[in-house]
C-alpha cells in the first residue's frame, strides 16, 4: 500500500492524484516482479519556492540532515520546476526505496554511499533511471525542464535527450538501453579508466561481456563480434590523451552487422563534433 501525507489545495489537487498514482503503479510492478512485501512507504508532496529536489530519503541523506523523514519519498519542486507530473523522476525515487527494503547492501551497484562518480554509484543512476523507462514502456527518460532538454537535442541533431546527474550515470544507462545478461560488446581500449571498471566490474556481474580493441585497428572491430554481440563503444576523443578515433569507419562496422553504435563525445562537444551525423546510434556527452 501506498501512503501519502499531502496538502491539496484547490487549484493543485490534480498534482497529487497523479503523485499517488504514479507511485502506486511503480509500487506495484515491484511487487508482481519480486513477489516481495515492500511495506509501507509514505510520500510527501510539497510545492513552493521553498522546496528542492524530489528524492529518496536515504540514510546517508538523513544523516547528513538533508532530509528528515528516513525511507519516504518527498515529490517536491520549485515553481519552475515543479515534479508532480514528472512520473519519470517520481518513479526513479520510487526504485530507490525498493532497493533500499530488498537489498540494502547488495544491490548491483553496492551499497551506495553519495559518491557519483564512481561505477557502484553509475549502476544505481542507470538502473534507477531505466526501471522509471520501463515502467512506462519507452526508450528515454524526461525530466521536464523542457528548455535544457531541447536545447542538448538540437546541439546533437538528436531526436530525444536525457538528463543523468553524472557523466558515469549517462554511460551505464546508454548501455543498459541496448544491452541485457547474456549479451557482449566491443569497446574501443582507449577510454576513461572509470568506465572500464565499469564494464570489467559491475557488468560483469550482471553477464553483459566485453571485449577491448585497438581502436586504430579496423580489422579488430569486426574480429571481436561474436554471436551475441549487440553493440561497440568508443570514445570519439580520448580520456586523457586525446587520441581521435575514426567514428565512420566503426560505424561502417556496427551497420553491416546491425549492431548499436555508442559514441561518448564529451570530450569533442557537439560544437566540435556531432557523433549522430557520422553514423553513431547514441551519443553521451558530459560537461567539462
Amino acid at each position: 500500500m501506498v501512503v501519502q501525507d499531502i496538502d491539496i489545495t484547490v487549484d493543485l489537487n490534480a498534482g497529487a492524484f497523479n503523485v499517488f498514482d504514479v507511485l502506486q503503479r511503480g509500487y506495484d510492478l515491484v511487487r508482481r516482479k519480486t513477489g516481495e512485501d515492500l511495506g509501507g512507504l509514505i510520500a510527501f508532496w510539497a510545492t513552493g519556492t521553498d522546496t528542492t529536489d524530489t528524492f529518496y530519503c536515504s540514510k546517508l541523506l538523513y544523516d547528513e540532515g538533508v532530509c528528515t523523514d528516513l525511507s519516504t519519498v518527498s515529490v517536491q519542486g520549485k515553481e519552475s520546476d515543479r515534479d508532480e507530473y514528472d512520473d519519470m523522476v517520481i518513479l526513479r525515487e520510487l526504485f530507490r526505496f525498493a532497493v533500499d527494503r530488498l537489498s540494502v547492501h547488495d544491490h548491483p551497484g553496492g551499497e551506495v554511499d553519495g559518491t557519483r562518480d564512481i561505477p557502484a554509484r553509475a549502476w544505481m543512476e542507470g538502473l534507477a533511471t531505466f526501471f522509471a523507462d520501463d515502467v512506462l514502456s519507452t526508450r528515454f527518460f524526461v525530466d521536464s525542464r523542457p528548455y535544457g532538454v531541447y536545447l542538448v537535442s538540437d546541439l546533437e541533431g538528436a531526436e530525444r535527450a536525457v538528463f543523468l546527474a553524472s557523466g558515469m550515470a549517462a554511460t551505464a544507462m546508454a548501455h543498459l538501453a541496448v544491452l541485457r545478461p547474456g549479451d557482449h560488446f566491443v569497446s574501443s581500449r582507449w577510454i576513461y579508466g572509470g568506465t572500464r571498471q565499469l564494464f570489467d566490474v559491475e557488468f560483469a556481474r550482471h553477464g553483459i561481456g566485453v571485449t577491448y580493441v585497438d581502436p586504430a585497428n579496423h580489422r579488430e572491430w569486426r574480429k571481436a563480434i561474436k554471436d551475441n554481440t549487440r553493440a561497440m563503444f568508443l570514445e570519439a576523443v580520448t580520456n586523457p590523451l586525446m587520441r581521435v578515433v575514426d567514428v565512420p569507419a566503426v560505424a561502417k562496422v556496427t551497420h553491416d552487422r546491425g549492431l548499436a553504435l555508442l559514441v561518448d563525445a564529451t570530450f569533442a562537444s557537439p560544437i566540435n563534433f556531432r557523433p549522430l551525423e557520422h553514423g553513431a546510434d547514441l551519443v553521451i556527452t558530459g560537461p567539462q
